[in-house]
């Protein structure tokens, strides 16, 4: 193995284990996490002095239906076209911009696929609309003061979409710390994964962000291109639905950083659902 990628893989944990979600100097290589847990580059494990190439296949450790080989229709602006059917539809008003004075609002329409994820799509539903349970005495960021003013419940309003990755994807909806180390769901603290049929082809596909098998709560992403590596294991339940929705998220791209930093101010100050 080369002594560049080696090198890569050592900073890449390494500014993992500083409390922040893995960014791979490979954006390829990039994983979503909800956690500060290592999360291993695909393909590749993490051993006493270096690593170990482990196949392409490494970690499909799942039961469930693996991702399709079906062509996926991409228009001709990168945006990804439904994959299957489209059972309800959300949408976020994010604000956007270089810094907190200087923003504008775009609205980002989302279909969910409720057929092949019921429960994945319900969470969902629950975290633009009602919210989700705060978290209670015993679990994981009990009592964070993170977004008090939505009162006993934790939903996406008034929450960062906290990393940014151009050319991979967005990442957002940590509704307890903010700042993609929590999240919270319908069903507690996480919940298992339901359906790997659909894949990260082409931009605006969404996606779970999770620390491993069965750890999805709140934290989700969109992809701005193809990631094909996280097939299998990230469950896509939904898709952006219109261009212009679209050219909001690639406008938001332009704020992020090859770290995940995001230069200037990117929130979602109100979501819901719609017809």
């Amino acid at each position: 193995m080369s002594r560049l990628l080696t090198k890569s893989l050592r900073l890449s944990t390494q500014s993992n284990f500083r409390n922040r979600p893995l960014s791979s100097s490979f954006s390829s290589s990039s994983s979503p996490s909800s956690s500060p847990s290592p999360v291993l580059l695909a393909g590749f494990a993490l051993v006493a002095g270096g690593v170990v190439y482990l196949g392409n296949n490494y970690n499909k450790l799942t039961d469930k239906v693996l991702p399709n080989t079906k062509p996926v229709e991409i228009s001709s602006s990168g945006l990804s076209q439904p994959q299957g059917t489209v059972t309800s539809h959300v949408y976020f008003d994010v604000e956007y911009g270089p810094s907190p004075s200087n923003v504008k609002t775009g609205r980002v329409n989302i279909g969910l696929y409720g057929e092949k994820a019921p429960r994945t799509c319900k969470n969902f539903e629950a975290l633009c609309t009602t919210g989700v349970p705060k978290p209670s005495s015993g679990q994981r960021f009990a009592g964070v003061p993170f977004n008090e003013d939505q009162g006993s419940t934790r939903g996406y309003r008034n929450t960062p979409l906290h990393r940014i990755i151009p050319g991979f994807m967005i990442q957002g909806g940590d509704v307890t710390l903010g700042n993609g180390m929590g999240g919270a769901s319908l069903y507690g603290e996480q919940f298992e994964d339901e359906d790997f049929t659909y894949v990260h082809r082409g931009g605006g596909v969404l996606s779970m962000a999770n620390r491993g098998r069965n750890t999805n709560s709140s934290q989700f992403f969109i992809t701005l291109k193809d990631a094909s590596w996280l097939d299998g294991k990230h469950c896509v339940f939904g898709v952006v639905e219109d261009e212009k929705s679209w050219r909001v998220c690639q406008e938001i791209e332009k704020l992020g950083s090859r770290s995940g930093d995001v230069k200037g101010s990117v929130r979602i100050v109100e979501a819901g659902v719609h017809e």
